[in-house]
């Protein structure tokens, strides 16, 4: 049962887990899979020598056949040779099936993370996108997982498969000679502490988290220059004048570019002392040889000294790779657990969650800060929508109005106070009764990869093809399916790329209808219609708010004027609340508002002449 536990939730009772550790608690699952991998890649490393040592038995033969004056036997060439044949192929076989069962259990892992990742991010505050970088996330559940792959996949085999390789390369090679062995052992030691020096400087620096930190800011930066391309066009501006992405890009290849020069002189000396085993190796064997001419068993030593001791040089670099994938993995690790240990929002049993009386909406004393925010963005609210009733929330930006809907929603938990439906705080509802009985419509509607009636039967996925068309047609989304190729069938990008700001929202106006849910949150739904749409969203909003509780965040005050209450915002707080006929009739902020509404309604791009100058 404990490893059902941890398959659901890979993070859950690792906090106190980092790095590898961590790591190897994430990639549980299946690791007899990974145990199999290695061991065969071990196999198929130590056999892939053979090829090596049949050569130098051929060469020895060879040797003996010179010095005693009689032809080589034809026989033992050719076993040998065989041999040689056999041990490559077994060992490429070998090295195939370990390759196949570590990426098995690799790709395993790395989907269990990005589920997990995935439902966890589900399990924290429904504001926690709007405040984090859509960068950052998409560095995590990409690149930073991909880091994870890679080193299940590869990494981990290649360690064991190089140590084994070392192991008996020099275990035989200090059979047949000390001298030689430690020829061969000098410069592969001498390297590697060229390399470990040039790490030391790279981790001391903390480079490899500096690169991660540049990583994510590109990431975020090239984002908001692809969804910010219309506007640089319109006003003419060039890639320069984007700032943010430009100094990214230019800071990334500048970090780059440093930490270039810094790793350069140890990563050339490794290279060069490793590739030079034959250098070192050749002047001791041509010292030996001299000493005992006549010795043939020492010469052919010598030969399986110099074609050997350079294949050393190959699991070496594997080891280079390892070692510096270590620092990699270990900061990817690091940025995927910080995800999962964010606390997840508070959830009651099933059992004790209790049911709200009606679809009334109380806010009592709440007050809310955004992470991070030196001043509240909802201070000491408190009031009431009955059920059945419409209340608007106004005023100006950043007074707070957006913020009350996300809080009925639970987007986030309030700092203080409490928000009730139906006289049950928000937060002893789980997340999915509280959506069942909350509907949302965003000025900024999102829609996802897939056909408009895929996008609209969200609303109520059991909803039928009838129901469907029918909240389409109450949504006034006719006009604009009509225009479409495969019309409510037509299928649009993530985004609803292929679709206007209007024809998005009354996609997620038909949704909403379709769910019919007993509340209905809209954040000024018609602000995208154009004036000849707006009427008819309007009389579709008519039809959908009958008989629901509505709670509307309004910026244009001629549309809130039959709601039972307005409350008016400033600065997170309260100003005002009443009727529009009796705030209308006393000085105040909503009066104001009205005032400057009706001035901007009535002004006209003016007709006259000015000078300009070019």
């Amino acid at each position: 049962m404990e490893d059902e536990t941890d398959l659901e939730d890979p993070g859950k009772n690792l906090k106190k887990k980092q790095g590898m550790a961590r790591l190897l608690a994430l990639s549980e699952r299946g690791k007899g899979l990974l145990v199999c991998g290695i061991a065969l890649g071990c196999i198929g490393s130590v056999l892939q020598l053979v090829p090596y040592l049949a050569s130098w038995r051929v060469i020895t033969s060879l040797m003996s056949g010179v010095a005693s004056g009689s032809a080589p036997e034809a026989g033992s060439m050719l076993w040998w040779g065989a041999v040689g044949l056999a041990g490559l192929l077994s060992g490429t076989a070998a090295s195939w099936i370990a390759g196949i069962a570590a990426h098995a259990h690799a790709y395993r892992t790395v989907c269990d993370i990005r589920i997990a990742v995935a439902e966890h991010v589900g399990r924290l505050p429904m504001g926690y996108l709007d405040s984090s970088s859509i960068g950052q996330v998409e560095q995590v559940m990409d690149a930073d997982v991909e880091q994870v792959e890679a080193f299940l996949a590869h990494q981990v085999p290649d360690l064991a498969s190089a140590l084994a390789t070392l192991i008996v390369l020099f275990v035989l090679m200090f059979a047949a000679n000390v001298w030689l062995a430690l020829a061969c052992l000098a410069p592969i030691v001498i390297g590697i502490a060229c390399q470990l020096q040039a790490m030391a400087k790279v981790m001391k620096t903390g480079a490899i988290k500096k690169n991660f930190d540049v990583l994510e800011r590109i990431n975020s930066s090239a984002i908001q220059y692809v969804e910010g391309m219309p506007a640089i066009k319109a006003f003419g501006q060039t890639t320069a004048s984007f700032r943010g992405f430009k100094d990214d890009t230019e800071a990334y290849r500048d970090f780059t570019v440093g930490m270039t020069d810094q790793i350069r002189p140890g990563y050339v000396r490794f290279r060069v002392f490793t590739l030079s085993v034959a250098t070192f190796a050749a002047p001791v064997a041509i010292a030996l040889f001299l000493g005992n001419p006549s010795d043939v068993a020492l010469a052919a030593v010598c030969v399986f000294a110099l074609v050997v001791g350079p294949a050393a040089s190959s699991p070496v670099l594997k080891l280079r790779m390892f070692a510096e994938s270590v620092n990699t993995v270990n900061e990817a690790v690091g940025r995927v657990c910080a995800v999962l240990d964010l606390e997840p929002q508070g959830q009651v049993s099933q059992d004790v969650r209790a049911t709200p009386q009606d679809a009334g909406i109380a806010f009592d004393r709440v007050t809310f800060s955004y992470p991070g925010a030196e001043n509240p963005a909802v201070d000491g609210v408190s009031f009431a929508v009955e059920p059945g009733s419409t209340c608007a929330i106004v005023g100006p930006s950043g007074a707070g109005k957006s913020t009350i809907a996300e809080l009925v929603g639970r987007f986030w938990d309030v700092d203080e106070g409490m928000v009730r439906i139906g006289g049950v705080d928000v937060r002893e509802l789980g997340t999915d009764a509280l959506m069942d009985i909350v509907a949302f419509v965003f000025q900024d509607s999102f829609l996802f990869a897939g056909t408009i009636r895929d996008n609209i039967a969200m609303g109520l996925p059991s909803a039928t093809e009838d129901q469907i068309a029918a909240a389409a047609s109450a949504a006034q989304c006719d006009e604009f399916l009509a225009r479409l190729p495969k019309g409510i069938d037509t299928v649009v990008g993530a985004g609803g790329v292929r679709l206007s700001g209007g024809e998005r929202q009354r996609v997620a106006i038909a949704r909403a209808i379709l769910k019919s849910a007993p509340i209905l949150i809209l954040d000024e739904a018609s602000s995208f219609a154009d004036a000849q749409t707006q009427f008819s969203i309007h009389r579709a909003l008519a039809e959908l708010t009958r008989g629901k509780t509505v709670l509307t965040i309004a910026h244009r005050l001629e549309t809130v004027q039959s709601a039972n209450q307005i409350i008016v915002m400033d600065k997170g707080r309260i100003v005002q609340r009443g009727r529009h006929d009796e705030l209308i009739g006393v000085d105040g902020p909503y009066a104001d508002m009205w005032v400057s509404g009706d001035r901007a309604a009535d002004w006209k791009l003016g007709t006259e002449k000015a000078e300009v100058s070019l």
